[in-house]
């Protein structure tokens, strides 16, 4: 089966926001190696909660410790 997700965002082409002509941006997350591992994922915690979304803690530790390597 073919995967109907668009690259850019991450969302399936048939979601809701995107029929109803809403923009759906990638978002982009910088990591600040100046900061504790536990400050960056507050921060993007912040960011992305701003934006709406309810993010998992640990998937974005998961992706700081990634970028930090």
């Amino acid at each position: 089966m073919q995967d109907e997700r668009d690259d850019m965002s991450g969302t399936s082409q048939g979601d809701d926001s995107a029929r109803a002509g809403g923009r759906i941006e990638p978002v982009n997350l910088a990591v600040d190696h100046r900061k504790s591992e536990d400050e960056q994922v507050d921060d993007l915690v912040a960011e992305l909660t701003a934006l709406g979304m309810n993010p998992d803690r640990e998937a974005l530790r998961s992706v700081v410790r990634k970028r930090s390597s």
